[in-house]
C-alpha cells in the first residue's frame, strides 16, 4: 500500500496523522539546505534528526516499532528535498509493504 502525507511548502511544519492505523506525529524541518523529519507514534519519538534524501528510506528499521517506511519522491527528477516545493515537487511517501 502506497500513500502520499499532505505537506505544506513551509520551511518547518509538524502535524499528526495516522499511517497504517499508527498516531503518527511527523516534524519536518530545514536547517541550511537540508530537511530533516522526526517521527513519534503515539507520543513516543521514533526517529529523530533523520536527514531527508529523495527516494531514501527513512526509518529503515522494523524494530523501531514503526509500520512500513517513509521516503521523499522528487517529481521533477532526483534532487533532494527543499522546503518551497513540499507537496508538490517533493512528495513525502508511506508505503507498506503486502
Amino acid at each position: 500500500m502506497l500513500m502520499t502525507v499532505p505537506l505544506r511548502p513551509v520551511p518547518s511544519q509538524q502535524f499528526d496523522i495516522v499511517l497504517s492505523k499508527q498516531p503518527c506525529t511527523i516534524r519536518l524541518y530545514q536547517k541550511l539546505e537540508q530537511i530533516y523529519l522526526d517521527l513519534a507514534i503515539g507520543g513516543i519519538p521514533c526517529i529523530t534528526g533523520a536527514l531527508c534524501r529523495d527516494r531514501m528510506r527513512i526509518v529503515q528499521s522494523e524494530y523501531l516499532g514503526f509500520i512500513g517506511d517513509l521516503y521523499f519522491v522528487d517529481q521533477e527528477g532526483g534532487q533532494d528535498p527543499q522546503y518551497v516545493g513540499l507537496g508538490s515537487r517533493w512528495l513525502l511517501m508511506h508505503e507498506v509493504s503486502s
